[in-house]
């Protein structure tokens, strides 16, 4: 079985992992699609086109959320419907009264 390395985006390398150690940490969210694997620690590629990781990766995009995690047509598709605001002030505390007037700022700087 291939050991791979493993940067993370920040540059940091561990491993070498087996790949079953690597699939584990996918599905655990250890490590992320913005991963990097190295067999030597010279060339490195995106875990993403590792053939040996696709089944894990699946529906997964950059940031882990899969077609199942998203607000809008994935849910309307599944019948659910997200609230529609009334407006974006509607649930805005009002003022009791006109208050008091703030002076106007003078342009210039300075």
């Amino acid at each position: 079985m291939q050991r791979y390395y493993v940067k993370r985006p920040t540059g940091k390398v561990f491993g070498p992992f087996d790949e079953n150690a690597i699939r584990l940490m996918l599905e655990g969210d250890k490590i992320g699609l913005d991963a990097q694997v190295s067999t030597d620690k010279q060339t490195w590629q995106p875990i993403s086109e590792v053939s040996a990781f696709s089944s894990v990766l699946g529906n997964r995009t950059q940031m882990g959320v899969g077609q199942f995690d998203l607000p809008t047509s994935a849910q309307k598709d599944k019948g659910l419907q997200l609230p529609t605001p009334k407006s974006a002030t509607a649930d805005l505390p009002r003022s009791k009264g006109s208050g008091p007037q703030l002076p106007i700022p003078k342009s210039g700087g300075g």
